[in-house]
């Protein structure tokens, strides 16, 4: 009997102690709920909000264009007797590309001015009789009007003189040239292209919401692989007021300064267009943000109490890893950068360094 009540003793005792050890054991909890020991401290990093101008711009690539260009002729018939200028030779405003042969307009104004003299003097005398009764009026019409139509011809002669030299309207480059000494040329034929590349035309395609925000006369630079290092100097001159109907986008020309011409037409240009620019506004880092349904907001740390709040905020637009915030938050104040997910509403923080 005491043998069974003794076996009976260490069981129950088997089973009862580690039960009892179970039982004085603490419930598992969060590193961050200790409030066994006090308000739940919640430890995060922070930073300050500041205030900065923030720049959006988009690249964009177009084909160099000349600035402008001629095409050079003669406006009168004749020979070229001279073609001074060669292919790729710059030219300066004014001077002489090519000449005519001015033997036979020489000898055409000399021919001229005799017929002319000679019917001047005619005319002279059948005034003289149509003024003594001698001579009528039809007479005098006849000779006056022979005489008005060679003075046309003297003064049409002396312009082709005048026109029998070519120079250049602007300095450019003798892009192309059409023509030789000693060929026949008549009036209004090309002799040669005229460019100008001091200046270059540079086209770039922008959406409908690009567009919006660029302005005829900003500044803009530009690049070219060809001269990595070179950055040139432009302005957008125009906004091309159509809308390409295929690809829905709208060409705005930009004229850029090419000094040293290194610029030439059909090379590939590139820009970094600025559309919209906010002088101070508050910029924060995308981590700071937490969203709840349609609303969003940021904890702010007051440093006194080392209460983090929640504080709803306005994102205007988010670009790359930043948010541009419009209302809710000014410069100075101190916002949670990690650990939001261990807080609520109002929790008491700890600032990690």
């Amino acid at each position: 009997m005491r043998t069974a009540l003794s076996v009976f003793i260490v069981l129950n005792l088997l089973f009862t102690v580690p039960l009892f050890f179970c039982g004085c054991g603490g419930s598992s909890k969060s590193n961050y709920d200790n409030t066994a020991k006090g308000p739940r401290v919640v430890p995060v990093s922070v930073i300050s909000v500041s205030s900065d101008e923030v720049v959006f711009s988009t690249d964009k690539i177009g084909v160099a264009e000349v600035y402008r260009q001629a095409v050079l002729n003669f406006t009168a018939p004749g020979k070229i007797e001279t073609f001074t200028a060669e292919e790729e030779q710059y030219l300066y405003e004014g001077e002489k590309v090519a000449t005519l042969d001015t033997t036979q307009m020489k000898a055409a104004v000399e021919i001229t001015r005799i017929q002319l003299k000679e019917l001047k003097k005619r005319r002279l005398k059948i005034q003289g009789f149509l003024e003594k009764g001698v001579a009528t009026e039809l007479e005098f019409d006849t000779v006056d009007t022979k005489y008005r139509t060679m003075l046309e011809k003297l003064k049409i002669d002396e312009d082709n003189l005048t026109k029998s030299v070519v120079v250049a309207p602007f300095s450019g480059i003798l892009l192309k040239k059409m023509t030789e000494k000693g060929s026949f040329t008549p009036p209004g034929a090309p002799i040669g292209v005229l460019v100008d590349i001091d200046k270059v035309i540079v086209k770039f395609d922008f959406s409908d919401k690009e567009i919006a925000s660029v302005k005829i006369g900003s500044s803009v630079e530009l690049t070219s692989d060809a001269f990595p290092d070179k950055v040139f100097k432009g302005k957008i001159d125009r906004i091309v007021p159509s809308v390409d109907i295929n690809s829905r986008m709208t060409k705005i020309k930009v004229v850029a300064e090419n000094p040293l011409r290194l610029l030439r037409p059909g090379m590939m240009v590139r820009t970094d267009v600025v559309t919209d620019r906010f002088a101070s506004v508050v910029s924060i880092p995308v981590d700071c943000l937490v969203y709840q349904g349609k609303n969003t907001f940021v904890y702010v740390v007051d440093k006194i109490t080392s209460m983090a709040v929640r504080k709803n905020i306005v994102v205007e637009r988010l670009y790359g890893d930043k948010a541009l915030v419009s209302k809710g938050l000014s410069a100075g104040e101190t916002i949670v950068l990690t650990g939001q997910s261990y807080l609520s509403y109002s929790t008491k923080v700890r600032i990690l360094e």
